[in-house]
């Protein structure tokens, strides 16, 4: 299982850093602190965190569970609305990715002053209308297969 220690280095080494980089470019003295983060011997605050996302170019949500929420919300963005709505009401079992989502929408729609509330809104009414289409495929496919009365 994929540990938040084995998210930073793997991006760590997939940015083709080194530990004395990483320690360095955290506050840390040398790279023995790094190598105990890697090897979860080392409990990380939550100002760390951010820092060594900041360095790894990533986000701390993705170093703690392993959501790039920013990577999620463009691959949304390319999906067909079905699947959208979808992948958007998996995401929304989870309050934290819920408001992060939110957040990210609300954010491409600035200058047009969209709250998050309202983006809410949005994708409940993408939801309902999927849903309702969806009804109306099975109801297609149920009247095909409903043999016919005499």
């Amino acid at each position: 299982m994929e540990t938040m220690f084995t998210r930073i280095k793997n991006k760590r080494l997939e940015l083709k850093m080194s530990q004395e980089d990483l320690a360095a470019k955290v506050g840390y003295s040398d790279k023995s602190a790094i190598s105990h983060l890697e090897k979860g011997e080392l409990d990380l605050p939550q100002s760390k965190i951010v820092a060594i996302a900041d360095a790894l170019h990533t986000t701390p949500s993705y170093l703690m569970d392993g959501y790039d929420v920013e990577a999620i919300y463009k691959q949304i963005q390319s999906m067909d609305d079905f699947d959208r709505m979808v992948l958007i009401n998996r995401l929304n079992k989870d309050f934290s990715h819920k408001r992060s989502l939110l957040e990210l929408m609300a954010e491409e729609h600035a200058g047009s002053y969209v709250t998050i509330d309202e983006v809410s809104d949005i994708i409940a009414d993408a939801i309902e209308k999927s849903e309702k289409r969806r009804a109306k495929k099975e109801a297609k496919v149920s009247a095909r297969l409903r043999p016919e009365q005499a």
